[in-house]
């Protein structure tokens, strides 16, 4: 489909995308129902009520393979190829743990297996952080371990998001549409075609995914999310178009804060969690239920509810980026896991003042039982009751062997 790079292309795009999901998805839960492929839940991290699918990521994947393939994205984006090897590898990756599960290496060497393609033969590094801390142009080898170990971070960072219905989802999309506005209006198409694909597919995908449920992306969906986050974030990192907007020499390092704003709910609580688990001795990789947002539902916030609370919270964040752009981006990727901790301190306290609500709730109820039992042992009993009593004692047979003091239960 050899057409000129038009609105209307992103939006057939951004169509086509949404188009497949929404009618693959369906048939992938019957299947799934039907093969009993589903998502099995518990007490403790695994919220769902009711047994789910958690094949959502193949109607994501093949929507973007599909779309991309027919618009002929190679012509616009020369290292395509590379980009779509290393989604493969990830997509085989994830399919293969929601279906039989899969060690935590294994899953690792997939990642670094696609991100070395793309940082090696597409060239997606970064290079430069123009002042951020202090530095500038990276040699080569530094470039390529930055940039290799950010990719499989925010791979993961996605992947671990991923808790409740509509959040990685919902993360996605807002990341993908920043990212495809961006490139479509500075005319790098085939990197706005990547992004508009997956917006498409995951506007297609939130509509079995929000509360409650119908379908879980899996492995197979946030691995992907994740990876190709990571390679528009990279690629809008390295841009020097907001340069025009910069008055002290901080243009394209403003990127990097925009970046950063816009990927800050899952990268400041996956560095949150590893820390955590790390200081306990645990596995970074350890499943728990300390992550952002299961402290949101823990406070009573609904799965929608915590999903659109952090939406919003990720919004005003990039807000705040934008308000900066031209400034020094040091401190403004400083103020941006400033601002995530104190949201979070927040979360935190206000979860702390609804557990001691209750606590001492329960102990003023105990309490009241307490008096209102002592109120009925203290009152006088009636005469006729107590000679009744007396007489119906004694028109029992008494054992002798019974001592005094003693019951006979």
């Amino acid at each position: 489909m050899k057409l000129d790079p038009t609105l209307s292309q992103y939006v057939l795009i951004t169509t086509l995308s949404y188009v497949i999901v929404t009618l693959s998805t369906p048939v992938i839960i019957f299947v799934a129902l039907e093969r009993r492929l589903l998502d099995e839940p518990d007490d403790f991290r695994k919220l769902h009520a009711v047994r789910t699918p958690n094949l959502g990521g193949v109607a994501i994947f093949c929507a973007f393979a599909f779309s991309l393939a027919l618009f002929d994205t190679d012509r616009q984006w020369s290292s395509w190829n590379y980009l779509f090897a290393s989604s493969l590898i990830l997509f085989a990756t994830g399919l293969k743990d929601d279906l039989v599960g899969l060690v935590p290496l294994k899953k690792f060497a997939a990642q670094l297996a696609a991100a070395l393609i793309v940082v090696y033969y597409a060239g997606v590094r970064i290079t430069d952080l123009h002042g951020l801390l202090g530095l500038h142009e990276l040699p080569d080898w530094a470039s390529m371990i930055l940039s290799i170990t950010g990719i499989i971070f925010l791979t993961n960072a996605y992947n671990l998001i991923d808790g409740i219905d509509g959040l990685a989802g919902g993360l996605g999309l807002l990341a993908f549409s920043f990212f495809g506005a961006y490139f479509a209006s500075h005319f790098q198409v085939g990197m706005a075609y990547v992004a508009f694909t997956m917006v498409g597919a995951l506007l297609g995908f939130l509509r079995f995914n929000i509360s409650p449920a119908r379908i879980f992306m899996g492995d197979t969906g946030s691995l992907l999310i994740g990876f190709l986050v990571a390679v528009l974030a990279i690629r809008f990192a390295e841009s020097g178009a907001l340069r025009s907007l910069a008055h002290n020499g901080f243009g394209t390092a403003s990127n990097l804060l925009l970046v950063v704003s816009v990927i800050i709910i899952p990268v400041f609580d996956t560095l949150r969690v590893f820390f955590n688990r790390i200081s306990h001795g645990q596995s970074p990789f350890k499943a728990d239920r300390n992550h952002v947002h299961h402290l949101l539902l823990d406070l009573g916030l609904s799965h929608t509810q915590a999903s659109m609370t952090l939406l919003s919270v990720n919004i005003l964040f990039m807000s705040i980026a934008y308000a900066m752009t031209g400034q020094n981006p040091t401190w403004g990727i400083l103020l941006m896991f400033l601002l995530a901790a104190v949201f979070l301190q927040g979360v935190k306290y206000l979860l702390k003042r609804k557990s001691d609500m209750a606590a001492k709730k329960v102990i003023r109820l105990f309490y009241q039982k307490d008096k209102q039992q002592k109120n009925i042992d203290q009152l006088p009993v009636p005469e006729d009751i107590t000679a009744n009593f007396k007489s119906a004692a004694g028109s029992l047979p008494v054992k002798s062997n019974l001592s005094e003091g003693k019951n006979n239960y």
